[in-house]
């Protein structure tokens, strides 16, 4: 079977929320536009998305889980699926240039034959080389910011769901998860500096700091698509810990032991 096709049918994750649900039709008809040739199926973490190529939908989160915070959303989704690796998308990266399927091809088969990769990001590039058996990809190192980042790439899905705890915001998600990840044994992928993303979209997407981003090209878009009912939200920063030394050394014990235990277990605040 001919590999390109293999890539671009990798199942999509497409997470959005009850809030968001009208940022859907911008997303998939830049999705259509530019990558085309994507034939997966597609899951998504709401109950009432409408999108164009519903024949390709096979999952939406059930009603019950409508107000749950991004992580828990993500986590049932993922939970009811039978995938080994997933693209995972937000709502507000809509794609401006053609999809790098060669690129993409690339990734796809660096996470299939290395079982130690958790996930390839693959719109962010790392600031110098660092070898993983790939020219196009670097390795992130465990104290690098943003590890675990909600930009385009493909996940294992299994290393997903480990690094995953409900009641965590996708900022929330991608801090704490970086911490999480530094305790498991998998590697993380960024794109070489020299390579292009191989999914091109507005750097922080359509959307900044829960609001419309308040460009002359995302409003422009906004209004070709006839998009509205936009409901903005305060952006709340994660706050600053100060930690004693006896707290982060009780805090990494119990990290250690908590590795094991059920992701749907929330850490306690202080224990993140």
């Amino acid at each position: 079977m001919d590999n390109a096709f293999v890539a671009c049918s990798i199942p999509l994750v497409y997470s959005t929320c009850p809030r968001y649900r009208p940022l859907s039709k911008g997303f998939f008809f830049f999705w259509k536009r530019f990558f085309p040739a994507h034939s997966g199926p597609i899951y998504t973490t709401d109950s009432k998305v409408c999108i164009d190529i519903a024949d390709r939908l096979v999952w939406r989160l059930p009603d019950k889980y409508e107000n749950k915070s991004f992580s828990t959303r993500l986590l049932k989704t993922i939970c009811a699926m039978n995938e080994e690796f997933i693209l995972f998308a937000l709502d507000d990266f809509w794609l401006n240039k053609p999809v790098n399927i060669s690129l993409l091809q690339k990734a796809y088969a660096c996470i299939r034959n290395d079982s130690s990769i958790a996930f390839i990001n693959l719109n962010e590039a790392s600031a110098e080389v660092s070898g993983c058996g790939c020219s196009s990809f670097s390795l992130v190192a465990k104290k690098d910011l943003y590890r675990v980042s909600t930009q385009i790439g493909i996940w294992r899905v299994s290393c997903l769901r480990r690094v995953l705890r409900v009641g965590e915001s996708a900022w929330a998600f991608e801090h704490y998860g970086t911490e999480r990840s530094s305790f498991m044994r998998c590697h993380y992928l960024r794109l070489a500096p020299h390579e292009q993303p191989a999914f091109s979209y507005p750097t922080g997407g359509v959307l900044c700091r829960g609001a419309i981003r308040p460009t002359k090209e995302v409003m422009a878009q906004i209004e070709q698509l006839g998009i509205q009912e936009i409901r903005v939200f305060d952006y709340v920063p994660l706050p600053a810990k100060k930690l004693s030394r006896l707290l982060r050394l009780w805090r990494a014990i119990y990290r250690t032991f908590y590795r094991a235990v059920s992701p749907f277990l929330p850490i306690p605040y202080l224990l993140r």
